[in-house]
């Protein structure tokens, strides 16, 4: 940088012993100067095109511009050296310059509060003269320690679908890595800070329990948040036993009840034939209503052989899949019945067919 001669004026002294002119030189005035010391000095100086004093910093100081605090709320403080009216401003919301104006030398101090993320921020600290001189420096908060948690760490849903929701509280940048494919609308899928999400789970059409875990990970780090998710198992629809009603000369009357299911169920009624538990693919009649949930229901059994044994259970079908009651055991006689009784009468007076359960 070029010196600047028009900050001198020559004045001619007395003359020497060989005849010759001495000249001296006396500075006119006195720019004013400011010098910002952080962690290091200035090894050099010199004068702009303006003829300001100003400190050329060295290399080193260079590399450490930034006053670095600590991210709790701390103070910290900036050397200044000067030889006139200053001013420290900042537009910081979270640092606080303690002394902002003053004259000369000082220690200019500096408030934070506490950094509640976990990434380091920057605020810029502008020292200002009268004479125009205008620095910026920059004050760097260290990042608080990484947090991510979750309010709920276990969740037992029930086998049919529903909604959850849960808090992942967070001072850094997340996202959900992975979750079972049996939950959906998982929302949102990731933030920067405390976020409540939600989702919901499919319906369990096994009949085995499943687990599965939501990972929440931080997009700068390893650190994660798990919430397990366990679901029950579906189950098959549950019968009361099945019950004679009434029976004729070729047929009968049965009811049963409904217990429970895990699912709607879309069929029920009775199944019957001359062998022990019969299913669906035997004789069947069905009870099934449009409005039937869960309950009892009855059927009527007709034209039944005579002189037989007859095996019957009430059925039920649902999503899940098909459950069946006990058996109970219908024989026909021909021979003249009791009614009171339920057994053969001991007077024969016409061949009638008759029903009666096994064991009653």
């Amino acid at each position: 940088m070029k010196a600047n001669t028009s900050a001198y004026r020559q004045a001619p002294l007395s003359r020497g012993r060989w005849g010759k002119s001495k000249t001296a030189h006396t500075v006119s005035s006195l720019i004013p100067y400011i010098v910002i010391a952080v962690a290091a000095t200035f090894t050099n100086s010199c004068f702009d095109d303006s003829g300001v004093l100003e400190a050329t910093p060295s290399a080193d100081l260079l590399r450490t511009e930034a006053v670095t605090l600590a991210a709790d709320a701390t103070e910290g403080a900036i050397s200044l050296r000067s030889n006139c009216l200053w001013t420290a401003t900042t537009t910081s919301s979270w640092l606080t310059v303690a002394n902002a104006h003053g004259r000369g030398a000082a220690s200019i101090g500096l408030r934070t509060t506490v950094n509640p993320w976990a990434e380091q921020r920057a605020a810029v600290v502008t020292l200002t003269t009268e004479g125009g001189i205008c620095r910026d420096l920059e004050v760097v908060q260290l990042a608080a320690t990484e947090v991510i948690t979750t309010a709920t760490v276990g969740i037992d849903s029930p086998a049919t679908a529903a909604a959850y929701s849960t808090l992942i509280s967070s001072n850094t940048t997340w996202s959900i890595v992975s979750a079972p494919d049996w939950l959906a609308d998982i929302q949102p899928l990731g933030a920067r800070g405390d976020a409540t999400i939600t989702f919901r789970t499919a319906d369990n059409m096994r009949l085995t329990p499943r687990t599965g875990v939501i990972v929440a990970r931080s997009t700068s780090s390893d650190m994660q948040t798990e919430i397990a998710i366990s679901q029950a198992a579906a189950e098959l629809p549950r019968l009361d036993s099945l019950k004679l009603e009434s029976f004729g000369r070729t047929g009968a009357t049965l009811t049963c009840r409904l217990l429970s299911s895990t699912f709607p169920v879309t069929d029920i009624g009775i199944v019957y034939a001359e062998t022990a538990q019969p299913t669906l693919a035997d004789s069947t009649i069905s009870a099934m209503t449009a409005d039937f949930c869960t309950g009892e229901f009855a059927v009527c059994i007709q034209s039944l052989r005579l002189a037989r044994t007859y095996y019957a259970r009430a059925y039920a079908v649902s999503p899940v899949g098909v459950a069946y009651g006990d058996d109970i055991v219908i024989q026909t006689y021909i021979e003249p019945y009791d009614e009171d009784n339920r057994r053969p009468a001991a007077d024969a007076g016409s061949l009638t067919s008759a029903l009666s359960l096994m064991g009653e």
